[in-house]
């Protein structure tokens, strides 16, 4: 499957899309967590159900569609709070194992820039070689991207049958 790049850096209020697919039409579950410094679930759905649960701090923004093989979801008017880590995560119910069963769908670091220091920002640097991004954001999202690879390792050594 195509995966989406990794990071993106949007204005306050644009919006946040953010596309998962799995070509396992058998998953039961779809977790979407937003990681920004704690892990919040914004968005779960329920196969049993076939609903949407959409966390109440992000109901007026967030929206959802298309089905858990292929799931849209975006988040409106980006505030600077929002800036994170998006996993969006499949999973279904093993029987024969009876075990949870879990695959990435998706993975976005979404970096939300304020409007009005973006401009006096952009005059200064203008030069060759001038950066969007200060460098105490550019270490938090090296760091990040570090911690992500980490975590997704020895999530594959412990779920992957010796």
């Amino acid at each position: 499957s195509e995966r989406e790049k990794n990071s993106i850096q949007l204005n306050q209020g644009q919006t946040f899309t953010m596309k998962c697919q799995t070509a396992d039409n058998k998953k039961d579950n779809f977790s979407l967590f937003a990681r920004h410094p704690g892990k919040d679930i914004m968005v779960f759905y329920d196969k049993n159900t076939n609903s949407f649960t959409i966390e109440e701090q992000y109901r007026e923004r967030v929206s959802i569609s298309g089905s858990i093989q292929k799931i849209t979801m975006e988040l409106k008017d980006l505030q600077l709070k929002d800036s994170g880590l998006y996993l969006g995560q499949y999973s279904k119910f093993n029987l024969e194992k009876n075990v949870e069963e879990e695959e990435e769908g998706c993975a976005i670091l979404l970096h939300v820039k304020e409007v009005n220091k973006m401009a006096a920002t952009e005059k200064v640097k203008t030069g060759a070689g001038a950066s969007a991004l200060s460098e105490p954001q550019i270490l938090v999202f090296a760091l990040t991207a570090c911690t992500l690879v980490i975590v997704f390792g020895l999530m594959l050594w412990v779920c992957i049958p010796k």
